[in-house]
């Protein structure tokens, strides 16, 4: 993760996987903190069943997987965070 201002607003996460280098937000907000995973998890149905998103390689394949359940454990552990799919709308 890189604090992209310094200041706990915007935190970059590496979540590579469904592209190489793919990167994911997290945003602390007036509304609370936000996690935009972006195609990290297309949409909820996918993350709720833990399907990874498509990917052009075995081992980008198994990145999104690995990607994704470290955006799930993280989920578990913060309830609080809404998290923002990359393919369905807020």
């Amino acid at each position: 993760m890189i604090d992209v201002f310094g200041d706990g607003s915007l935190w970059a996460v590496s979540t590579p996987g469904h592209t190489q280098g793919h990167t994911s937000y997290l945003l602390n907000t007036n509304d609370g903190i936000k996690f935009i995973v972006g195609d990290a998890s297309h949409f909820g149905y996918a993350y709720d069943n833990s399907y990874p998103p498509a990917a052009l390689s075995e081992d980008l394949r198994q990145q999104a997987a690995t990607s994704l359940a470290a955006i799930k454990t993280f989920s578990g552990q913060h309830p609080d965070v809404k998290l923002v799919f990359g393919h369905q709308l807020p």
